[in-house]
């Protein structure tokens, strides 16, 4: 290779390099801060020292309270006290060089518990002191308070756990946000981080960005917008989803499930009300739901396994996919079926099939067990029809 050339790969290489660390800076992945380098939205890292503070507060009544807690760098969790009291512990990580100029500036941050109107407020004196000097520090806040307590935490670099309380709401910007064993409602909004919540005596509304969602033993109604992850319900009183670009899986409703998802696999499974299911660009399977049914899939297949007698409606399109039902012994209905460019292909005992056209497109109606609901399917491949299971499984009797 002649130099030319060497010379020219070089500076190639070089463009790259510097195109590449514009755009972390940019999006934050690398930003010069104080003390070293700041990484990652926003984390400190270098030589740290911590130390701790701790307060006790009365709270206005023995009645339920509500606490608010604010932090912007650090961990918040709150759980469950004895007494009547609200007890916080302040950790404060700072980075300094040496430690003597660590706890001068560590003895600047102050815990700020304050009373307004009957609510109790929870944070530091952060805002005062991030216009001073150039120093990274942390604060981590844990808050034990009464039981009946109705919390409100917003935190923008940090976990957040909370557990234990009356109600939940939560506003998160970066890391993981974990709630658990809550008497009532819970509301969350995060923008980056994976979200675990389970034990919930209320409903749930949730909003993500990028990160999975994991939702389980739900009594009232998950109501869940979620982009760039995946999804996961377990046990729930009703689902309401909207969902792009990762998987989506409800298993064990009470009431309905109604998922409208793009870019995103759907399953959903054991479901004691109807399921109404929309997606792109990935299939659907619908498994052991004793509701109607519909389905909308465009560029992808759609598999329906009711698991018992089919006796309500079933309404499933497939715009450039194949549909598949798994038709269980005892189902009556009546079918209506249509295949643009595939093919319709009918294996269940005793259908009565009353119209059948073979060329495209294909389409077939007809009748089983004397007719009953209405079997609609739609699709631009095959459509498929096979006998399903003779008996429900141990669960489902």
């Amino acid at each position: 290779m002649s130099a030319r050339k060497i010379g020219f790969l070089i500076l190639v290489l070089l463009f790259g390099a510097v195109v590449e660390l514009s755009w972390n800076v940019r999006e934050n992945h690398y930003s010069f801060g104080p003390e070293g380098l700041r990484v990652l939205g926003g984390r400190f890292y270098g030589p740290s020292f911590e130390f701790e503070e701790t307060a006790e507060r009365a709270l206005p009544s023995e009645e339920a309270t509500d606490v608010e807690v604010r932090n912007s760098f650090g961990e918040v969790r709150v759980a469950p006290g004895e007494g009547s009291e609200i007890q916080v512990r302040l950790r404060k990580v700072v980075f300094r060089p040496t430690e003597e100029k660590a706890r001068g500036f560590s003895e600047r941050v102050e815990l700020q518990i304050e009373e307004d109107e009957g609510r109790i407020r929870v944070g530091t004196n952060r805002d005062e002191l991030e216009g001073g000097d150039d120093v990274g520090f942390e604060t981590h806040l844990e808050v034990r308070v009464p039981p009946n307590t109705a919390v409100q935490v917003r935190n923008e670099h940090g976990v957040v756990d909370v557990r234990g309380v009356a109600s939940a709401r939560i506003r998160s910007g970066f890391e993981n946000v974990r709630v658990e064993t809550i008497a009532g409602a819970v509301s969350i909004d995060t923008r980056q981080g994976a979200v675990e919540v389970s034990g919930l005596g209320g409903d749930l509304t949730l909003e993500s960005r990028h990160g999975d969602v994991e939702v389980s033993d739900v009594a009232g109604l998950a109501d869940l917008d979620v982009q760039h992850g995946r999804v996961s319900v377990r046990e729930a009183g009703g689902v309401n989803a909207r969902a792009s670009y990762g998987e989506v899986e409800v298993e064990g409703v009470k009431g309905d499930v109604v998922i409208h998802a793009r870019r995103a696999g759907v399953r959903t499974a054991e479901v004691s009300g109807g399921a109404d299911i929309q997606t792109t660009f990935a299939d659907v399977r619908v498994e052991r739901v004793a509701g109607p049914v519909q389905v909308r899939v465009e560029h992808g297949d759609a598999h329906l396994a009711p698991g018992a007698p089919i006796t309500t409606a079933i309404d499933a399109t497939a715009s450039h996919g194949e549909i598949r039902l798994e038709v269980p012994a005892g189902s009556r209905f009546e079918l209506d079926a249509e295949s643009r460019h595939g093919e319709l292909d009918f294996d269940v005992p005793d259908l009565d099939v009353e119209l059948l056209v073979t060329e495209t497109p294909a389409r077939a109606t007809g009748r089983l067990g004397g007719g009953g609901a209405r079997v609609t399917l739609r699709a631009r491949g095959d459509i498929t029809l096979e006998a399903g299971p003779d008996e429900l499984p141990a669960e489902q009797e």
